[in-house]
């Protein structure tokens, strides 16, 4: 067998005997610069080629590489395994209804609400931008500053205080629960029950990723009787490797 890899603009061609079975695209995360992350669009996925694949375009790329596949996709995800890519992270699709509710709370909560532009809101995002940077150091390091991650939030945050201080911060747009840290604290669950009953009072569905590692998504995804088949993984291939 003959194998040969082309890289033309942001696509490397991949032939088999002088015949081209596709091609892998790159390309790049503002947000997480450091890895060079692939989409894989090949007509067949041969393991026994799958190393010298990735060994090649690593080389060019002179960085970690990343790919993000639905776990169903048991064909590319033999593949990437086949070339050196490590499982770091699943993350879980999730839509819930009231109905799959099981934690309950008869805790009254205080449900302080704030918007942009606050110094609630600003506090709300410093304690976010801190947890999603520490969530995803060991699998590919935050690299854009504090004014660009703020910049993607949803504008509105439901917090919780303690010792008149913000401890946990839930950022809603419209149904869905896009970003949250919850506190160590013991009544932190009882802070996103109150949240969740103003949504489901809105809405009939609730939406939010969970990510494996990041406790805070983990302990809302307990709150719930949760669909976990919906999932997409993380695979890295380190250069050091």
């Amino acid at each position: 067998m003959n194998l040969k890899i082309i890289k033309i603009n942001n696509k490397y061609i991949v032939l088999v005997d002088q015949s081209s079975i596709g091609y892998i695209e790159t390309y790049n995360n503002k947000f997480h610069n450091g890895n060079c992350y692939l989409r894989l669009y090949l007509t067949e996925y041969d393991n026994a080629i799958a190393r010298c694949i990735f060994d090649k375009i690593i080389r060019l790329e002179d960085k970690p590489l990343q790919i993000m596949l639905n776990a169903c996709d048991k064909e590319k995800l033999a593949f990437i395994k086949s070339g050196g890519f490590v499982l770091k992270r699943k993350c879980y699709d999730i839509a819930v209804t009231i109905d799959d509710l099981i934690y309950k709370s008869n805790q009254k909560v205080a449900l302080n609400c704030c918007q942009y532009g606050s110094a609630e809101y600003k506090q709300c995002a410093r304690l976010m931008y801190h947890h999603y940077k520490k969530t995803h150091q060991k699998i590919n390091p935050l690299t854009a500053c504090y004014d660009d991650f703020v910049s993607v939030l949803p504008k509105t945050a439901f917090y919780q205080k303690y010792n008149y201080k913000i401890n946990s911060a839930i950022f809603i747009e419209g149904n869905e629960i896009a970003y949250i840290y919850l506190s160590d604290a013991e009544n932190a669950l009882d802070f996103t029950y109150a949240v969740s009953q103003a949504l489901f009072n809105k809405y009939s569905r609730i939406v939010f990723e969970c990510d494996h590692v990041d406790d805070s998504a983990i302990r809302l995804a307990s709150m719930f009787k949760v669909n976990l088949n919906r999932s997409y993984h993380t695979y890295i291939m380190d250069r050091l490797q």
